[in-house]
């Protein structure tokens, strides 16, 4: 008993020295600055405003945070790292995406994510970096109330913000501008709904869990963040505001019905049966949500048909998925047509669900690591509802993240809350084990030279790194004065600025395509070619840079390359509008009838309405003999849009398959469109000499 008691001791003091060095409180607030920066930092001059400047912000924090922790390590040991259930599925989902990253289509984007997005390895790891710093900074209970208040007062600037937005006051001007719907420091007003309806989910939360000891005038203030946030997730119209709402309140509910019940022994049975009953909902969501999606028209349409194809990416792929942040490079050969109508021809780069995006990530293994992670974290929270316990508030924001997870865009601006959530139920874990008895006696046994040696050392790696990062931000800033320059005729200037952008980062795909554009337009189509080869290169999937590359080999007059080029953007999307009409026009020049006629009729099938679209296919059939088929191409075009030459068309058609009234008639409709019609003329002249 001695012997325990002395060991309890130990530990406290060794709890008690962690806590008393500067570097520990230091780093709990690097940890919350982090947070702060990933959702306010932007930078309206950079061509990728939001994504590319939290995302280089984040990283900087985290390598800062990184080092921090690894002082603490080194100079206190045991005392600075529990090891709980919490961090090894942090583990699972860190190691399942690094598992799937040398299998990714597109390796580059699996290590550092696709732009606009950077959610590929890199950020896994940064967000394994931040739920380190939470489980091991707040471990004490009076220093998670400190980060539950500093996670809600970093939401009340996005609010202040977000109501000079929507009354019209926001200092920055926008290219595409939201009018009046609030797009806080997200660049969209989804990602802007799903952080107020959590937000609104997390300031409910701690004014009505009655257990928390809050004076009334900090419950009064947490309504009125509520209250705030709710009104701008419904004004941002996003249905994420919704979802969050209602999955974060159900949580909520769960939360003070088992706090209510207080865990006696008599009611345990009935709390294990509410938590399954919970997952058992959650999981039954997920499954009739896509069911009831095209009730809700071309949006629900549209996300049904991202759904279908993620799931397609999976079941092609199912242990490791198509790699870190890679739906972008697996959507073009797997989306169906109905994708042209919907979104406009627009390539998805998120599955638009969080659960998908950790299966086409990582695949099954992904899926099954991020899964429970939540589980485990939810179950913290259900352990401290039970005993009536402020962390019990993890629930209800977890639930809110979980609701608007299954309809809103996977964000940086969203994706560290799980891991930040994490991090707090393995704080408060009870009953943590500490590091083996080696690692033990090897902590036992460091001193402070050793200590600053090794915390000098990361923290100088740490900062080269951080400015290294921020390179990436003047690239964006050049990339976009180079679009700048373009959209001004001044294409010469852009050529530099395009330059200077791929001489400061030329890892993308992206620079080399605009390089690339920028030397097409001052005349240089030998040189365009060369960048346009590259990005291709660098993207295979992508079929806009094959396309790009088949219109310098047209303007250099080389035929075969440019046929050669179309069909690999064909390759990459069979659904490509454009790659397919241009194929179908050149394939009929070169006398290749039979693509002409695939890819033309192909092309008219994904958009009927252009009638421009339909002479190649129309007279590649003639040509094959297939009247009937041109007959059918002509009068569908006919019944898009009447005009003289299309009936001309169809009289052609009708001549060769010898139904000789039938062609008359198309004649005689076309000169009454337009008497003067020469070709019209010209046919009528011929029916009449072969009578």
């Amino acid at each position: 008993m001695a012997r325990r008691d002395t060991a309890r001791r130990s530990q406290l003091s060794a709890r008690d020295a962690l806590v008393a060095d500067p570097v520990f409180r230091i780093a709990q607030l690097v940890a919350l600055f982090k947070v702060a920066l990933v959702v306010y930092v932007f930078d309206p001059t950079a061509a990728d405003a939001f994504g590319l400047t939290k995302s280089v912000f984040s990283h900087a924090t985290a390598l800062v945070l990184g080092a921090g922790l690894v002082w603490l390590i080194a100079r206190h040991g045991p005392a600075a790292v529990r090891v709980t259930p919490v961090h090894l599925a942090v583990l699972a989902v860190v190691a399942s995406f690094a598992l799937a990253t040398p299998f990714a289509l597109d390796r580059t984007i699996a290590l550092f994510g696709t732009s606009r997005r950077y959610l590929g390895l890199d950020q896994i790891f940064d967000d394994a970096v931040l739920f380190l710093a939470f489980a091991t900074l707040y471990g004490r209970r009076p220093d998670r109330t400190l980060a539950a208040v500093g996670l809600l007062g970093i939401g009340l600037p996005v609010c202040l913000y977000g109501l000079a937005q929507r009354a019209g006051r926001d200092i920055i001007q926008y290219l595409e501008a939201p009018g009046g719907r609030p797009i806080g420091a997200f660049g969209q007003p989804d990602t802007a709904g799903a952080f107020f309806g959590m937000l609104a989910v997390g300031a409910f939360a701690v004014a009505a869990w009655p257990w928390s000891g809050a004076p009334r005038w900090g419950r009064a203030v947490a309504v009125g963040i509520a209250v705030v946030s709710a009104a701008l997730g419904v004004a941002t119209g996003a249905r994420a505001t919704y979802v969050a709402l209602a999955g974060g309140l159900a949580a909520l509910g769960l939360a003070l019905l088992v706090g209510r019940l207080a865990l006696r022994p008599s009611f345990r049975r009935t709390i294990v049966a509410l938590s399954v009953g919970a997952v058992v909902l959650g999981l039954g969501f997920a499954v009739v949500a896509p069911v009831f999606a095209s009730t809700f028209g071309v949006s629900g349409e549209s996300r049904l048909e991202i759904w279908q194809t993620a799931t397609r990416a999976v079941a092609q792929r199912p242990l490791l998925g198509v790699g870190p942040d890679n739906f972008v490079a697996a959507y073009p050969s797997l989306h169906d047509i109905r994708s042209f109508v919907l979104t406009s021809g627009e390539y998805q780069n998120s599955t638009h669900n969080v659960f998908l995006y950790a299966a086409t990530s990582a695949g099954l293994l992904g899926l099954v690591a991020f899964a429970g992670l939540l589980i485990l974290t939810a179950a913290h929270g259900i352990r401290a509802a039970s005993a009536r316990s402020p962390d019990a508030l993890i629930l209800p924001v977890l639930g809110a993240y979980v609701g608007q997870g299954f309809v809103t865009i996977t964000d940086l601006g969203l994706q560290w809350l799980p891991f930040v959530l994490a991090g707090l139920a393995a704080a408060g874990w009870p009953q943590a084990a500490g590091w083996p008895a080696a690692a033990k006696r090897a902590a036992a046994t460091a001193n402070l030279p050793q200590a600053i040696t090794v915390g000098l050392a990361a923290m100088t790696l740490a900062i080269a790194l951080s400015v290294a990062q921020f390179t990436r931000i003047e690239a964006s800033e050049r990339f976009g004065d180079a679009q700048a320059l373009l959209r001004a005729d001044r294409a010469l200037q852009a050529v530099e600025y395009a330059r200077r952008a791929l001489q400061l980062d030329s890892s993308r795909a992206e620079p080399w395509a605009l390089f690339g554009t920028a030397l097409s337009q001052v005349g240089n189509p030998s040189a365009a070619a060369s960048a346009f080869e590259e990005a291709a290169r660098r993207q295979p999937w992508n079929p806009l840079y094959w396309r790009d590359l088949a219109l310098t080999y047209i303007a250099r007059g080389d035929v075969r390359r440019a046929v050669d080029s179309l069909r690999r953007a064909v390759a990459a999307d069979p659904y490509d509008l454009e790659a397919n009409d241009l194929l179908a026009r050149m394939s009929y020049n070169a006398g290749d009838w039979q693509q002409a006629l695939d890819a033309g009729g192909l092309a008219v099938r994904i958009d009927p309405r252009d009638v421009d679209r339909y002479e190649a296919p129309v007279r590649a059939a003639m040509q094959l003999g297939q009247w009937r088929r041109a007959e059918e191409l002509a009068s569908q075009a006919i019944a898009q849009k009447d005009g003289p030459h299309l009936h001309v068309l169809l009289a052609l058609a009708y001549d060769g398959d010898g139904l000789k009234a039938d062609s008359q008639r198309e004649v005689d409709r076309a000169l009454a469109l337009d008497p003067a019609n020469q070709e019209a003329l010209q046919l009528r002249d011929k029916l009449r000499a072969t009578r």
